[in-house]
């Protein structure tokens, strides 16, 4: 089975590598296609993010908030111990 120069691992070093060195000409065309599926990806990942941290914030329980309620409770009970 014959590989293109274009898959082939000698055509792939040809393009990357030149007499100087590393080539390092890089041009991206970006497409109208190519920039609504970047910005839609962006947007996607953005709002996942939200409902995430939200998941996470409202769910799981914040076991600090809970310990200091517990101290509090402790240090109320101490208090009307004392007006008594």
């Amino acid at each position: 089975m014959a590989e293109t120069n274009k898959t082939s691992l000698k055509g792939y070093l040809d393009r990357v590598l030149g007499e100087e060195g590393v080539k390092t000409d890089v041009s991206i065309t970006l497409t109208t296609n190519t920039m609504i599926t970047i910005v839609v990806g962006l947007v996607t990942a953005g709002a996942c993010i939200a409902v995430i941290a939200n998941i996470l914030k409202n769910i799981i329980k914040n076991h600090q908030a809970e310990e200091i309620k517990t101290k509090m409770e402790i240090i109320i009970k101490h208090l009307n111990q004392l007006r008594q």
